[in-house]
């Protein structure tokens, strides 16, 4: 089937579940950490054109966001789920903060014990899981790079950039910036 008469269907598709999707976003009692994610996926769209219209086009157009969506709105998710298939291979967890950013989300797994804070982004093929129990604690404004392992109970600081397949197994403190293959320090904010 042609890529525009797909769009086609999944645009009159989405029309008829959009209104349940904008029900749950309006008196979801996240509405405000949805707002922050949509700024952080479309900010100039929301600004020029509007929360709803910014909601529609991320929904239909953007899998990325729409896992985050699905993550965000609970239960709903698995009709919405039918309707509008999401990213495949991927676990998300319940404690993240406003303004999460999964770009290429594939195969991203985060256990749900994880807690994440405000404004990360995280590429494909990340692993955040526990060792013996203990689970990564994560702090706000963190990018974390294509294919980066963070397990075990540690505490990653705020303003941090995880490089690219960097295994982080150790506490990373605020402001620096981390690579290897056992993750190191090579700058500080």
């Amino acid at each position: 089937m042609h890529y525009t008469t797909r769009l086609r269907i999944k645009q009159i598709l989405y029309f008829f579940t959009f209104p349940l999707c904008f029900f749950l976003f309006y008196f979801s009692n996240v509405k405000n950490i949805l707002v922050d994610d949509l700024k952080r996926y479309k900010s100039d769209l929301i600004l020029n054109k509007g929360i709803v219209f910014s909601l529609w086009e991320n929904l239909l157009m953007n899998k990325c966001f729409r896992n985050v969506f699905y993550l965000r709105v609970g239960i709903f998710k698995y009709f919405l789920c039918w309707i509008l298939k999401p990213i495949h291979n991927i676990e998300l967890c319940n404690n993240i903060g406003g303004g999460f950013l999964l770009l290429h989300g594939f195969n991203v797994v985060i256990n749900p014990r994880v807690k994440i804070g405000k404004n990360c982004t995280i590429l494909h093929n990340v692993t955040i899981g526990d060792v013996k129990g203990g689970v990564p604690l994560i702090g706000d404004n963190v990018s974390i790079g294509t294919g980066a392992v963070i397990i075990g109970n540690i505490h990653i600081g705020n303003n941090v950039k995880i490089g690219a397949g960097a295994i982080v197994v150790d506490n990373v403190p605020d402001g620096v910036t981390i690579v290897g293959p056992k993750a190191k320090v090579i700058m500080q904010i």
